[in-house]
């Protein structure tokens, strides 16, 4: 058996080698972004300053911060929803002018203060304001429609504003970030966008801060060396101190595939009081061009003698598997929970038709049909 004992430390290395993979991937681009203001207000984030503070004209007004791309389109939304321009101006900034403005100001008290939109463009001095109030002709604004908005993730960060900041000044893991900020209540929207995007979560971790707790957070994090570092999601509720982080991985391309979602099923199943809890496959080596196989597959069902598995590539969790569609030739290894026997060391059967040496199973059809008289003990196999 020690020639088992070198396939299944090599299969072991394989799943570690995929979970630690990292592969370029394309998002598919959309068409102009075109929302009403609801729904743009709804992406952008916001916070409540106060104006002209401890003066006569002392008000709260709600900032909501855009990407200055779309200006015009927000000037449009804005007409749509039934303001009209009141007035400009402009002033000088010598603040920030390596950030793009664009921000809507609605005052607490918008019957005595005009809702204000600020415009400025990257490394521009100066801040062109303009005024709105409700068209009398259009009956006043409009209600936002409230429907749950459904982007992608290119329509999502074109209206959001971004920075690039640098993480780790200074120190040997120093590098460029761009960051896109979001309104917090849109995490679901943007964590779907993300996965609808080609990625999966790999990993999480929580912080805790002490820095502007008045404000939620929501940012996506891109860095500029995607092979290198993860792409992350960063959350937190307005006044609450912990932060929580979500890394994003791109799912790994298939090699060989047919476009087929595939299927094994086992037949025959004797269960000897145990229980099998998951499948894994593994090719003999890795592709040429350093594809790996799936690390691992969900089990779907037991019924009776039969276990149904649908291939799938492991995410992070079971529930975020990727349908695997690949062809080739690959081991099957099924995880085995047996009642204790100090005889069979380990927990996992492999196929062997020979009843001696695994052996890999071409994979092509949908679906696979395997016996389970043919799935062989691997006593010295300790790795898992």
């Amino acid at each position: 058996m020690g020639e088992n004992k070198f396939f299944v430390y090599g299969m072991a290395a394989f799943a570690l080698a995929l979970v630690l993979s990292v592969v370029s991937c394309q998002t598919t681009s959309d068409p102009i972004l075109s929302e009403t203001l609801g729904s743009l207000l709804r992406l952008a984030p916001s916070k409540v300053e106060t104006w002209d503070k401890g003066g006569e004209k002392e008000r709260d007004v709600t900032e909501y911060s855009f990407n200055p791309a779309i200006k015009d389109e927000l000037m449009q939304a804005l007409e749509d929803a039934g303001f009209v321009q009141s007035g400009s101006g402009e002033y000088t900034r010598d603040w920030d002018l390596e950030r793009g403005v664009l921000r809507w100001y609605v005052p607490a008290d918008t019957e005595r203060w005009d809702r204000e939109l600020q415009f400025s463009a990257l490394g521009e001095a100066t801040v062109h304001t303009y005024g709105f109030k409700p068209n009398p002709n259009s009956g006043g604004p409009k209600t936002p429609s409230g429907q749950p908005l459904s982007g992608t993730l290119d329509s999502l960060l074109r209206v959001a504003p971004s920075e690039v900041q640098k993480w780790d000044e200074g120190g040997e893991d120093e590098r460029g970030v761009t960051v896109y900020t979001f309104n917090p209540a849109i995490k679901d929207v943007l964590m779907q966008a993300v996965k609808d995007a080609g990625f999966y979560q790999a990993w999480s971790a929580e912080h805790t801060r002490d820095w502007d707790l008045g404000r939620g957070v929501l940012h996506w994090c891109v860095p500029a060396d995607t092979e290198k570092w993860d792409r992350e999601i960063q959350f937190s509720k307005g006044d609450e101190t912990k932060v929580y982080y979500y890394g994003f991985k791109p799912i790994p391309a298939i090699p060989n595939s047919d476009g087929v979602p595939k299927t094994i099923k086992v037949t025959g199943y004797n269960a000897e009081g145990g229980e099998v809890y998951s499948m894994q496959i593994f090719s003999e080596q890795p592709d040429p061009a350093g594809w790996r196989p799936p690390a691992a597959v969900a089990l779907d069902e037991i019924d009776g003698q039969t276990i149904t598995c649908k291939l799938g590539i492991w995410m992070y969790r079971w529930e975020d598997l990727e349908s695997w569609t690949g062809t080739g030739k690959f081991f099957i290894g099924i995880e085995y929970d047996i009642p204790r026997d100090p005889s069979k060391d380990g927990s996992k059967y492999v196929y062997s038709p020979d009843g001696t040496n695994p052996a890999p199973v071409d994979i092509k059809d949908e679906v696979t049909t395997l016996e389970w008289s043919k799935f062989i003990w691997l006593t010295d196999y300790t790795a898992g």
